[in-house]
């Protein structure tokens, strides 16, 4: 902020007739910034004003700035609460936001549109990671990281029941392939990959100390009486489980 914006806001600070509060800039260059400032008069029905595009203080006018039930801010984060947007031209922002996402091919920018969309939809968190010694705090910031690389492609694509038990939910299709074919060839390779895909699953029995035919029976019992297929094995409690 320049000199003068301070003074300003200092000399005119007044908790009964005007509430100002300086932040910085969310984003490291100007193209982040503008995405940023565009994000935030969106979600407050506001206009940004950017100087490489001519905009000038003096030309603000009240139906300029963006509106929104509370602000809160610190040293270092702000928030909003209750922004006054337009809901329809948010979700379009947001649908936009997605469409660049996916066509985007760098990391780092994927990464940028993946905090932009979490920051508008109120979905974002600050985990505060420690340690007795640096590379301690180190490897556990590493590993917050893939977690949250994890738990983002999670939301965002979907998971699968763990254990074998995605593999098991291949037979239907598989046995569906094999009795519509007539080639003897392809009927011994989709029994192979009938067997193939039990195998892990009745690994995971056997190595536990299991009558593995025994435990597909009940896994089977358990998904036909829930009218699902996520049913597994837990190998620690030695029970049969949703998986998912």
């Amino acid at each position: 902020l320049s000199p003068k914006v301070v003074h300003f806001l200092l000399a005119n600070k007044d908790p009964e007739r005007f509430q100002a509060v300086a932040v910085r800039t969310p984003g490291t260059g100007k193209e982040e910034q503008a995405g940023s400032l565009q994000d935030l008069a969106i979600l407050t029905n506001g206009r940004p004003f950017i100087k490489v595009a001519g905009d000038t203080l003096d030309r603000i006018r009240p139906e300029d700035l963006g509106r929104a039930r509370r602000i809160w801010a610190n040293y270092t984060h702000f928030g909003i609460i209750g922004g006054k947007g337009d809901p329809r031209a948010l979700r379009h922002h947001i649908a936009q936001l997605r469409r660049a996402y996916e066509h985007t091919d760098t990391v780092q920018d994927r990464e940028a549109l993946q905090k932009r969309i979490g920051k508008i939809m109120g979905g974002t968190a600050t985990l505060r990671v420690g340690g007795l010694t640096e590379k301690e705090v180190e490897a556990r910031v590493t590993i917050a990281k893939r977690t949250a690389v994890t738990m983002r492609a999670a939301m965002r694509e979907g998971v699968l029941p763990g254990g074998g038990v995605a593999l098991l939910d291949c037979r239907p299709a598989l046995r569906d392939k094999l009795a519509a074919s007539t080639d003897a060839n392809e009927r011994a390779a989709y029994r192979i990959l009938i067997a193939a895909v039990e195998e892990p699953f009745r690994t995971i029995v056997s190595n536990a100390g299991y009558d593995d035919s025994d435990v597909m029976a009940e896994v089977r019992l358990a998904n036909r009486e829930s009218g699902g297929h996520s049913h597994g094995f837990d190998a620690v409690s030695g029970q049969v489980v949703d998986a998912v």
